[in-house]
């Protein structure tokens, strides 16, 4: 497909699509000369937008699928990315990024991290009040930081855990 001026989308024979280019090398391949620093919708690589009425929770989604056994079933509850509206105030435009996982034998995806508009990030809550915030339903919820290079013992490096329970068991 082309305008009076360039090549808009190319379709080969092999079923790749291609946007910008002649030559698509995959399913879909899409070339476009970005912008540095924050891209806005007009001019990131793909914009994708919900035209659902707003509300807390509305927003765009990518969902990742594949076959998953040797029967050529597809996934239907897949993982996925999300923009996610973080409150139901009209003119509040407090977005957030959701990311979700399915684990086998369960019946649907779950949101497993949130990277909310104030950059707080979320493991196991909605709500993140710190820069990383790691909520479990096990008791101890377990964090694991390793790195052969760093030695705690002479304080180069810190990690700092706090037990926010009151109670002295």
């Amino acid at each position: 497909v082309s305008n009076a001026s360039a090549n808009v989308a190319t379709f080969a024979a092999n079923g790749n699509i291609g946007i910008g280019t002649v030559a698509p090398a995959t399913a879909l391949d899409i070339v476009h000369t970005g912008t540095t620093g924050v891209p806005t919708h007009t001019q990131a690589h793909i914009s994708l937008q919900d035209d659902t009425a707003y509300a807390q929770g509305v927003g765009a989604a990518i969902s990742l699928r594949g076959r998953y056994n040797s029967g050529g079933s597809i996934l239907s509850g897949s993982p996925f990315i999300k923009a996610y509206k973080e409150n139901a105030t009209d003119g509040n435009y407090d977005f957030g990024l959701q990311l979700g996982t399915r684990e086998n034998g369960v019946g649907s995806p779950a949101v497993r991290m949130h990277l909310a508009g104030n950059g707080n990030v979320g493991i196991g809550t909605t709500t993140p009040s710190r820069k990383l915030e790691v909520v479990g339903s096990q008791s101890p919820v377990e964090i694991r930081v390793a790195n052969d290079n760093v030695s705690m013992t002479n304080h180069s490096s810190s990690l700092v855990l706090r037990n926010t329970d009151t109670t002295d068991d």
